[in-house]
């Protein structure tokens, strides 16, 4: 009897022995087909960089340390170079200072290898290649996009920033804010100087010459000056370059000894209560009972970059004040002030759902400049929500439960314009001054 395959049913089949060379050889082009793709993946898909500095802070950073606040608790990074020092020397050492963002605190003398510190690598990152490769649009780089290229210097240094200038643009940063105008809307006159000025610099930059480079003249400044437009932020890249001034859950160690703290205004007679975690208000009936942050600056300080004593910083009147409200009655409205300039805002957020933007030297009134209205549906006894009221790239908002009810317009013609005056803030060489938020409640 046989099998389907004419063999004798009996017989057993047994397979053929493998060589030992083919093993070998194909574990040989695996492993070399595997560092093809690699490579490959890594030239034109993706790549790893690890970030040696932090010029990039909050968003990414370099080498740092972590740092728990001895007096309020706050945890911060803290860099472990100092960015200004051109040799790129390590600063972080026996009774280097670190400054809390939240409280001021500056006596964390801690020695390199505390516990507390943690030292820790640059974050990584991975980059995507290929939508660049494939071209601008939809798929190109866009503005506010944190990207990574070569120096052109040398074309082998990597650099990570954020990108703010698109092709053909003129740029001009203004009191910390980005300014844009596309080089078509400028005369051939303008853009000819001005390239030659950067042409200059350039030269200055690559032969390592010193001296100042020439001012724009007085009909480039004017021109500049009336068709600049601000590059207002995403709201992804917002978020992440917001920086922290002071946090009411991390209240210094004695909120009464000096440090930043909201301050009423009505002494022990007010109504507010600001000597806990949680802030409570009791109305009093009595005009001009606010809170104001007081016992700190608002200046361009990030914890991460070390600074040098006496440097002056750049006061940031771009501010967010943000807060969780649990209204215990449905009567009653609570005022935020923000000031920039010599211009002074307020959100009024009313119990009874009524949102209102309002522009007013004093508390708001029913004679106050109106800048929009709208209800939420989100208030109620008892009820907890988060309120946020925001003046940042000369554009105001409102937001109540995570949705934006109430912004100005950056249209002039509109009844609620909120826009800035160029060669006014040119002439500002340190940076606007920085009210303190205000908190009122009635």
């Amino acid at each position: 009897m046989t099998n389907e395959l004419g063999k004798d049913a009996g017989e057993t089949l047994r397979p053929a022995p493998q060589r030992p060379r083919e093993g070998i050889r194909e574990t040989i082009e695996s492993i070399v087909i595997a560092l093809i793709l690699a490579f490959v993946f890594r030239a034109f898909v993706v790549e790893a960089f690890v970030i040696p500095t932090g010029s990039m802070a909050p968003t990414l950073y370099g080498a740092h340390g972590t740092v728990a606040c001895e007096n309020c608790g706050t945890e911060f990074a803290y860099g472990l170079k100092d960015l200004d020092d051109q040799r790129n020397m390590p600063v972080v050492k026996s009774g280097t200072p670190a400054t809390c963002p939240n409280c001021g605190h500056i006596n964390l003398q801690l020695p390199y290898n505390d516990e507390r510190r943690n030292p820790e690598s640059g974050d990584r990152i991975l980059v995507h290649k290929w939508p660049f490769d494939l071209g601008w649009g939809s798929l190109g780089p866009h503005r506010w996009d944190v990207t990574v290229f070569k120096d052109p210097a040398d074309g082998v240094t990597n650099f990570i920033k954020r990108l703010v200038g698109m092709p053909n643009e003129v740029l001009m940063i203004v009191d910390g804010d980005v300014y844009r105008v596309p080089t078509e809307e400028l005369s051939a006159a303008t853009v000819t100087e001005l390239d030659a000025i950067r042409h200059e610099k350039y030269l200055f930059q690559m032969q390592g010459v010193g001296g100042r480079l020439r001012a724009p003249s007085q009909a480039v400044r004017q021109e500049l000056d009336e068709k600049l437009r601000i590059a207002r932020k995403t709201p992804e890249a917002q978020r992440s370059l917001w920086q922290l001034v002071y946090d009411h859950d991390f209240p210094p160690r004695d909120i009464n000894a000096g440090q930043p703290y909201w301050h009423g205004t009505r002494g022990d007679a007010s109504g507010w209560d600001t000597k806990t975690r949680q802030i409570t208000f009791a109305d009093r009936e009595l005009a001009g009972d606010t809170i104001t942050l007081m016992g700190k600056q608002i200046v361009a300080m990030n914890a991460y970059n070390l600074h040098r004593q006496g440097m002056t910083l750049p006061g940031v009147s771009d501010q967010r004040v943000r807060f969780v409200l649990t209204p215990q009655s449905a009567t009653g409205e609570v005022m935020v002030r923000l000031e920039k300039l010599d211009r002074v805002f307020w959100a009024v957020i009313g119990m009874d759902g009524q949102v209102s933007l309002v522009e007013s030297k004093d508390e708001p009134s029913a004679a106050s400049k109106s800048l929009g209205t709208a209800r939420s549906g989100q208030l109620a006894i008892g009820k907890s929500v988060e309120v946020s009221f925001e003046n940042v790239d000369y554009r105001l908002g409102i937001m109540v439960g995570g949705a934006e009810l109430v912004t100005s317009s950056s249209d002039p013609a509109a009844a609620n314009f909120y826009g800035p005056d160029i060669k006014m803030l040119r002439a500002l060489r340190h940076g606007s001054p920085a009210a303190p938020p205000r908190i009122a409640g009635s």
